[in-house]
C-alpha cells in the first residue's frame, strides 16, 4: 500500500497537471495532463470515482478516445458505477468496427444496468437481438428483466425463444424445466407446464425431477382420466420393473375406486403382473376385480 509520503507526492503531481491542462491551449497537451491525473488517482491514490471522472473530462475534449473509454469503463467498474460502466461500454461498442465485439460490449453494458436501471437494459439488448435472435446473453438478461419486473408471460416467452435457438440438451432440459415452472407458479398455467415437462420427457426420459412434477400436476388437476393415462405413459418409460408395475397400479386404482371401470383396471393389472410375475397381491387385486366382474355377468373374463 503508498505510504503517506508517496500519496502526499502523488496529489502534488495531480496538482501539478491539473494546473497546466487548465491554462494549455492545446487539446493533445490537455489531454496528456489529464491522463497522467487520470493515472494517479486510479494507480496510486486508488480514487477510482476521481480517476472515472477525469477520463469523462479526457472525453469531453476527445470524444470516443480509445485509451479513456476503456479507463472510464475500468474505473466505473471498480467503483460500483453501473451508469458511468453503461455509458463508456456503449461508447466503447460504438467505436469498435468489429460487430460481434460491439455486441459482446453491448451486452456487457446492459448487464451493468440490471441491477439498478433495469428498464434501460431492455433496448440495448432489444438492439443485439435484432441483430442476432441466438445471442443466449442477451436473452438471458432480457429474461431477468422482465422477472424482476413481474412480466411473466413475457419470460414464458423469452423461455420459448432460448429453447428454439439453444441446440445444447442439458440446457434445453434446464430450460424446459424453469419454462414449466413459470406456467406452474406464475401463470398458472397447469396443462402447458405439462407440455413442457413432457418435452423434457423426449429429450431424456429418466428425467426423475420431470417425472415426479408431471405426476404431481396430474394429480393437481384433478381430472382422473387425465392422471390415469398420465400413470400409464409414464410407467411406459420407466427403467426398473417394479416401478412399471407400481405405476400401473396406481392406474388401475383410479379405474376401480374412481372411474368405476373395472375392465381396464384389469387389464392395467394384469399388465402390471407381467412386470412382477411373483407379486402375490397385484395378482390378489386382479382377482377380486374379475370377480365383480363375472358377478356383473362377465364371467368369461375369470
Amino acid at each position: 500500500p503508498p505510504t503517506a509520503g508517496s500519496m502526499a507526492e502523488a496529489r502534488a503531481r495531480v496538482a501539478v497537471h491539473a494546473h497546466a491542462a487548465e491554462h494549455s491551449a492545446d487539446a493533445a497537451r490537455r489531454i496528456a495532463h489529464l491522463e497522467a491525473i487520470a493515472l494517479l488517482e486510479e494507480e496510486t491514490i486508488g480514487d477510482t470515482l476521481r480517476a472515472a471522472g477525469t477520463y469523462e473530462a479526457i472525453l469531453r475534449v476527445e470524444p470516443g478516445r480509445r485509451g479513456a473509454v476503456v479507463g472510464l469503463a475500468r474505473t466505473a467498474a471498480r467503483a460500483g458505477d453501473a451508469a458511468r460502466l453503461s455509458r463508456a461500454l456503449l461508447d466503447e461498442a460504438a467505436a469498435t468496427t468489429d460487430a460481434a465485439s460491439g455486441d459482446a460490449l453491448r451486452v456487457r453494458a446492459a448487464d451493468a444496468l440490471t441491477a439498478t436501471d433495469a428498464e434501460r437494459a431492455l433496448p440495448i439488448v432489444h438492439e443485439v437481438l435484432k441483430r442476432d435472435p441466438t445471442n443466449g446473453d442477451a436473452r438471458r438478461i432480457e429474461q431477468h428483466v422482465h422477472e424482476a419486473a413481474g412480466r411473466w408471460a413475457q419470460v414464458d416467452a423469452v423461455l420459448a425463444t432460448r429453447i428454439e435457438h439453444d441446440e445444447d440438451p442439458r440446457r434445453r432440459v434446464s430450460l424446459w424445466l424453469a419454462r414449466s415452472e413459470v406456467q406452474r407458479t406464475r401463470l398458472q398455467a397447469t396443462r402447458e407446464a405439462l407440455a413442457s415437462l413432457r418435452a423434457v420427457l423426449e429429450i431424456d426420459r429418466a428425467h426423475p425431477a420431470a417425472r415426479e412434477a408431471i405426476a404431481a400436476l396430474l394429480e393437481a388437476l384433478g381430472d382422473p382420466r387425465a392422471l390415469r393415462d398420465g400413470l400409464v405413459e409414464l410407467a411406459s418409460s420407466e427403467a426398473s420393473a417394479a416401478e412399471r408395475a407400481r405405476m400401473l397400479v396406481r392406474a388401475a386404482e383410479i379405474d376401480e375406486l374412481v372411474l368405476s371401470d373395472d375392465e381396464h383396471a384389469a387389464e392395467l393389472l394384469a399388465r402390471a403382473l407381467t412386470e412382477t410375475p411373483d407379486d402375490s397381491w397385484i395378482e390378489e387385486r386382479r382377482l377380486r376385480v374379475l370377480v365383480r366382474r363375472a358377478r356383473a355377468g362377465h364371467a368369461n373374463d375369470l
